[in-house]
């Protein structure tokens, strides 16, 4: 992890240093890029089985993202953007399941998860012609959609009631799988230079519109949808 961090400081320390010595397009161009986000997932129940940061194994929850982009003029740039997001988390939170109309109680030994969420978003950048600098010209608004293809797996031991208490026995261990296609809408904000070599910042809210049905134990099955709030570094070559 402290060598993924350091990489990408010393990337976008040059993108900014390169960013600063070739003259600026603002218009008319192509430019590819690769961004490294921290998620944050504000469903309760998702969030309890991926969380943020996860103390077990000392690892934050992450997205690596590419994207292709066109500025069309000054004021509008077009992007597409595949991601994924992947991660294994390891002795969760227990939590009460209700199967076949009788309720056991679940604790995840072993969740794997694997997000691909593939959109296509509009950026508006309202203070492209502003005299103040180039921090605020390069702000802008965000908007896409698309669609985010979504697995989980768990390996669950299944007690017969809260193991903490006496009632509660070990019954069997099972292993549940699901996966699913999902709409999904990005809104956010942030700084993207127009350098040949570029550096950008973003923090959007990712809406994915995940279906309730309880089917599985699965997260997948159990939220109310798969939303997060992602922080993104980027760093862009344009041509």
């Amino acid at each position: 992890m402290k060598s993924i961090i350091f990489s990408t400081s010393i990337f976008f320390l040059f993108s900014f240093q390169a960013d600063a010595q070739i003259s600026e397009r603002s218009s008319g161009y192509s430019y590819v890029g690769l961004g490294y986000s921290l998620v944050a997932f504000t469903d309760g129940v998702v969030s309890d089985i991926y969380p943020f940061l996860n103390f077990r194994n000392g690892s934050f929850m992450t997205d690596l993202n590419l994207f292709y982009g066109y500025r069309i003029n000054d004021d509008i740039a077009i992007e597409l953007s595949p991601s994924m997001i992947f991660t294994t988390g390891y002795d969760l939170p227990g939590y009460n399941y209700e199967e076949n109309g009788v309720t056991k109680y679940h604790i995840p030994q072993d969740a794997r998860l694997f997000m691909a969420p593939l959109n296509i978003n509009l950026k508006y950048f309202p203070f492209s012609s502003s005299e103040r600098g180039d921090a605020i010209k390069s702000a802008y608004l965000t908007i896409g959609g698309g669609g985010t293809y979504i697995r989980e797996e768990y390996t669950n031991f299944i007690y017969s009631g809260n193991p903490v208490n006496p009632q509660g026995t070990y019954e069997d261990t099972k292993t549940y799988t699901e996966s699913a296609w999902a709409p999904d809408i990005v809104f956010g904000a942030g700084i993207l230079s127009t350098g040949v070599f570029g550096y950008g910042v973003e923090v959007n809210y990712r809406m994915v519109f995940t279906s309730r049905d309880n089917s599985t134990p699965l997260a997948l099955s159990r939220a109310n949808n798969f939303n997060s709030i992602n922080f993104t570094l980027k760093g862009t070559f344009s041509f």
